[in-house]
């Protein structure tokens, strides 16, 4: 669980939320919009970190076995945010981790707890 807290920590939240999610979604706030060139430095780190993540979930259900932990809920919010963006179809090849994702967002504290856009 804390080694993959601390490569969400030292690695996903920059490239995937930083780089990608506040690019793409936050543009009014930047003084200059969006940076194509951030967001693109941002995939690579983005893609190599969920590969790290499904590799080390491996058969399990949940990122550190088959209970959620902390490290599960820590990711969620992250993945919510990169799923809007057109980056977010970096899941797409992973099958654990987008089977863990269903699996978390199937969760009723998950669906209470997302954030409401509209």
């Amino acid at each position: 669980m804390n080694q993959i807290i601390s490569i969400i920590d030292y690695h996903g939240y920059a490239s995937m939320i930083g780089q990608i999610v506040v690019h793409r979604l936050f543009t009014a706030l930047l003084a200059n919009g969006t940076d194509e060139s951030v967001v693109k430095a941002g995939v690579p780190r983005a893609q190599l970190c969920l590969q790290e993540l499904e590799r080390i979930k491996g058969h399990h259900t949940f990122l550190a076995g088959d209970r959620v932990s902390l490290a599960d809920l820590y990711l969620v919010p992250i993945l919510f945010y990169l799923k809007l963006t057109p980056e977010g179809e970096l899941l797409a090849p992973l099958e654990g981790l987008t089977a863990w994702w269903e699996a978390m967002t199937d969760r009723k504290s998950v669906k209470t707890t997302a954030p409401d856009l509209g």
